[in-house]
């Protein structure tokens, strides 16, 4: 019986617990550097994440489409990324946007008006087609054009809990001729 239980005792201390948050919705359409509020039409949105822990985090994300279908990224494209201890960040789930004296993995420099810091520029972006016959890299086929979706955004560990982040969206939708601009925010709920 002593056996047993240390053997239980054992396994149970080296199981990982996984979380996640989801963002049922989102449309990004706007340029990079539109500024905020947006001064060019479009649809811009960005996600915060805020570790309440004080451990690095390491995230997992995935994309989905209209349609429910994973677009990526897939291997061997990166799909992790890390928040610091008790830290937050702000990023574009399609665009590439650094702000001022920045310049993202990608090559691209930032602008004054740019809206990505260090870590949110090392979250991946949504895949998608460049044109409406190639299909995203390694999604076994599956075409869109579309900035838009949904996410998961998954961490696991031995300490993993639903609460290691908060988060929240803001949505901003501009219309440079009318110059009507509509703009929302909610908080993400905590996944499991």
């Amino acid at each position: 019986m002593k056996k047993t239980s240390m053997v239980l005792i054992m396994l149970v201390g080296s199981i990982a617990f996984a979380s996640s948050l989801s963002i049922p919705w989102y449309v990004d359409t706007a340029p990079v550097g539109t500024n905020l509020p947006p001064e060019e039409s479009g649809g811009l949105a960005l996600i915060y994440l805020k570790s309440t822990v004080d451990r690095v985090l390491t995230c997992e994300i995935a994309y989905y489409n209209s349609a429910g279908q994973k677009v990526g990224p897939f291997a061997p494209a990166v799909n992790t990324f890390t928040i610091q201890p008790m830290s937050a960040l702000g990023f574009r789930p399609v665009a590439d946007d650094p702000a001022a004296g920045l310049t993202s993995p990608w090559g691209h420099t930032g602008t004054n008006k740019g809206q990505e810091g260090i870590q949110a520029m090392k979250v991946p972006n949504r895949p998608f087609s460049p044109d409406t016959s190639t299909a995203i890299p390694n999604s076994g086929g599956i075409i869109d054009v579309r900035k838009n979706g949904s996410i998961t955004i998954s961490w696991t560990g031995p300490e993993a809990a639903p609460t290691d982040i908060q988060g929240s969206m803001m949505s901003w939708n501009y219309n440079k001729a009318t110059g009507v601009l509509v703009s929302f925010s909610h908080l993400l709920p905590p996944g499991k």
